[in-house]
């Protein structure tokens, strides 16, 4: 008795499936990556004199602006207050609140031109 030839097929669901998970993660990641950031036009230098600082202990505060040049807020990390006095102080106090734990800490402002 003769047997017929067989035919080997490829499942390609669970494939799909790890490729559609794929895009989801690198989607996910992707807007975090963004979350911290603040649409800014800075000037570009042409021949920079300081280096890049190493991320041990800083601060990042953006200075988001307004549509006729003044100052909206302050945003850092996911923290956000306006550009009001009490804002400020606010602002001053966190700042101050780490600087108390640790004095080495580095402040970068980032404002817009």
């Amino acid at each position: 008795m003769r047997r017929r030839p067989t035919e080997i097929n490829a499942n390609l669901t669970p494939m799909i499936d790890v490729v559609f998970l794929l895009i989801v993660f690198f989607v996910l990641v992707s807007r975090l990556v963004d979350f911290d950031s603040v649409a800014m036009d800075l000037p570009r230098p042409v021949d920079a004199a300081t280096v890049r600082p190493e991320d041990e202990s800083r601060l990042v505060i953006n200075v988001i602006p307004g549509p006729d040049g003044s100052a909206l807020g302050y945003k850092m990390q996911a923290w956000l207050v306006e550009a009001s006095p009490s804002g400020a102080r606010e602002l001053a106090g966190v700042v101050h609140d780490q600087l108390i734990r640790q004095p080495q800490t580095a402040i970068s402002l980032r404002a817009d031109r």
